[in-house]
């Protein structure tokens, strides 16, 4: 602990930590440098406003079971608005620190590294670099201003200077490189931080340190609650988010009042932004996440990165609105989870000279933060900004298919579009600065029903994982209709192709009929089944009729088969054929015909015919069979006994006749081919004309 006077006021200063080199005067807010032998002037630092998070310098609390005082803040500006860092003393005699960006918090150490890991200026988000063992994303590329700090700092800052840095991040790890202005390169690396795990004894208003009122006690359903709200975020004139109509509130207001212009539910313990156009009253749902709001009132777009200093940016009254299918200001339900829709960004896609049009809606829960309904053709997905960074695809290089693994699935890219992308329409609050114009590049990948997203500009890139919903889920989260909904054309990049409980099982039952069948129908082309008897009929015994020799059938309700061979050559043999059982019955008749031509014509062989037959007869009985045969013969038309030729007969039992697994394999093959043609079409549908290789 170290106590000196104030170089410029005079005020008594009392350093706490050993490492301090920097303290600034809580009194005139005079920079003073800190050494082992004196204290003298550096500069002067801004007064930092207390943020809405629980951490102010000389705060205690506790960090999990780790007791904690914060020492000091310094807090850097840059694009997109500004974060905080927060310098904390263990009773371990450790020191950290705690990062808040917006509502990120991250619990970091700072390390000064020997060398860099990577050149600032080849540095492009996107890209992967290392360091020690971590593979680690550049999520954000830029310069930040530093804008003052409080408290006690070990290292010196200077208000205005310019830092280059890196936002990094991999997974669960997030840490940001620092490239200071004397080449040294400073580490800041941590986890997020779950701010339940850490308790401040008391807050900036307890100790006098940010004004605020204490609302009445209520109590609901038995349970009392209490509710604490800054002045600055009440006051007399309050304007509806959603139609910018002024609220009437009463003198002993309620949690949420409805706008009796258009009936939208506003929160009244918002934070609120005043228009510098018109001076509408606006609540803001994402505090000081938001960054941009499109004035209801008047139709300004304004700049709310600095909540206290708003600043105009254009007039969008003059803008075509276009036709949307929800409005802000309306609630749905989705995925248990209540959200408020309060802004929207439609965008336009050139591509070969056709316009492609969607339309993102921005969802805010309380608990959730952001969501995102993006609409197009009449299809919806949800999605949500993600953490990891997959490392099996660069997204500014990706190639049309490609595929790649990540988040445990397998993706394929389904579309790259660099700089083609641009906003034609914007309204209500949103995350960052969005104007009309602005234009982006993407990456989207595809795992039905899921779709992974990296959108990236010069200075930074994110990532973010889409659920496709169906237009009857959005219809009942927001308790519409369906029918007022437009109607889905075509097939969308992640919609799943569903298929019924039926189909499947019947999928799963053609594909046993088609194996099955396949190996009956093979196994009865080459079973020739048990020969029981062999005949050979001479014309002249065939020409009257003929009874052959008895055979015997071992089998019951077997199938037979007689087949018939002759040595005809340009010529026939015709013969009608009747088993007979031992009764002498006939059971059943059939015939043969066999006959044989061959030539030469026109210097070309040909030939016709079969000196072979057969027919199959099934035996319901056991016991001794025999044929009763009677025929013809000859080379011509007329029958000729002297030109026909013997017939050998050859009889078996156990016969698989291969005609009935033909036609089951060729109906199981007929369905699941039909089934794997809608397949293909809907994926036709889905990636167009390039689905050829697929």
């Amino acid at each position: 602990m170290k106590q000196f006077s104030c170089p410029s006021c005079g005020a008594d200063i009392t350093a706490q930590s050993q490492h301090v080199n920097l303290v600034i005067c809580p009194s005139c807010q005079t920079s003073v440098l800190v050494d082992e032998k004196a204290v003298k002037i550096s500069g002067k630092m801004s007064l930092l406003a207390v943020t809405s998070g629980p951490l102010f310098v000389k705060g205690t609390g506790t960090l999990g079971k780790r007791r904690f005082t914060v020492l000091g803040r310094v807090r850097y500006g840059y694009e997109a608005g500004f974060w905080d860092e927060w310098y904390l003393s263990f009773e371990s005699g450790e020191f950290s620190w705690i990062s808040e960006d917006e509502l990120n918090y991250t619990f970091e150490k700072r390390t000064s590294l020997k060398s860099s890991p990577i050149d600032y200026a080849s540095a492009t988000p996107g890209d992967f670099i290392t360091i020690g063992k971590e593979k680690l994303h550049i999520d954000e590329k830029g310069i930040a201003i530093c804008e003052g700090a409080e408290g006690e700092l070990p290292f010196v800052v200077e208000e205005g200077e310019k830092v280059p840095y890196l936002d990094l991040s991999s997974g669960k790890l997030f840490a940001t490189l620092e490239y200071e202005l004397d080449g040294n390169i400073t580490l800041y690396h941590g986890r997020r931080l779950n701010l339940e795990r850490l308790r401040m004894d008391l807050t900036a208003e307890e100790m006098g340190l940010a004004p605020a009122v204490l609302s009445e006690e209520r109590k609901e359903k038995g349970e009392q609650r209490e509710r604490v709200v800054r002045s600055s975020e009440r006051s007399k004139k309050l304007n509806c988010f959603a139609c910018g109509g002024t609220l009437a509130i009463p003198e002993n207001p309620p949690d949420e009042i409805a706008c009796e212009f258009c009936g939208t539910t506003t929160d009244l313990s918002l934070q609120a932004c005043s228009c510098p156009h018109c001076a509408a009253n606006i609540p803001l749902h994402g505090g000081s996440q938001v960054k941009s709001m499109v004035c209801p009132s008047c139709k300004m777009q304004v700049d709310v990165t600095r909540p206290d200093n708003p600043v105009l940016l254009e007039s969008l009254a003059a803008s075509k609105r276009p036709k949307l299918s929800f409005s802000i200001g309306q609630q749905c339900l989705l995925d248990e989870l209540k959200y408020v829709l309060i802004g929207v960004v439609k965008y336009r896609q050139r591509d070969e000279g056709v316009s492609y049009f969607w339309t993102d809606f921005l969802l805010f829960n309380k608990d959730k933060g952001y969501r995102w309904l993006t609409g197009e053709n009449g299809h919806f997905t949800l999605s949500v900004e993600i953490d990891e960074r997959p490392e099996g695809i660069n997204p500014k290089r990706a190639a049309r298919k490609q595929k790649f693994k990540a988040l445990g699935r397998k993706w394929r890219v389904f579309e790259v579009s660099h700089g083609a992308t641009e906003i034609v329409f914007v309204d209500g609050e949103l995350p960052w600065v969005a104007k009309i114009g602005d234009r982006n590049s993407f990456m989207d990948a595809i795992a039905p029903p899921y779709l992974l997203s990296a959108e990236w500009t010069k200075r930074e890139m994110e990532w973010s994982l889409s659920e496709y919903k169906t237009s009857q889920e959005i219809a009942e989260a927001f308790n519409i209709p369906v029918k007022e909904l437009r109607k889905p054309i075509g097939v969308a990049p992640c919609q799943p192709n569903k298929i019924g409980s039926f189909r499947k099982q019947a999928m799963v039952i053609m594909l046993v009929v088609f194996a099955l069948n396949f190996f009956l129908m093979c196994s009865s082309l080459v079973s020739v089944g048990d020969q029981v008897a062999k005949f050979s009929v001479q014309p002249t015994e065939y020409e009257h009729e003929f009874l052959t020799q008895p055979f015997t059938v071992s089998k019951k309700n077997t199938i037979c088969i007689a087949e018939f061979n002759a040595p005809v050559n340009n010529s026939w043999v015709y013969l009608d054929v009747a088993v007979i059982d031992s009764e002498e019955l006939a059971l059943l008749e059939y015939s043969a015909d066999l006959s044989y031509y061959s030539g030469v014509e026109g210097g070309e062989s040909w030939s016709e015919g079969s000196r072979s037959d057969s027919k199959m007869f099934n035996i319901e009985k056991p016991g001794k069979y025999r044929l009763l045969i009677k025929g013809s013969g000859g080379t011509g038309q007329s029958p000729n006994i002297a030109a026909a030729r013997p017939v050998t007969i050859t009889i078996s039992q156990g016969v698989f006749p291969a005609r009935y697994f033909i036609i089951l394999w060729v109906f199981a093959f007929a369905w699941l081919s039909f089934d794997w043609w809608r397949r293909w079409s809907f994926e036709t549908s889905r990636w167009g004309s390039e689905n050829d290789d697929d």
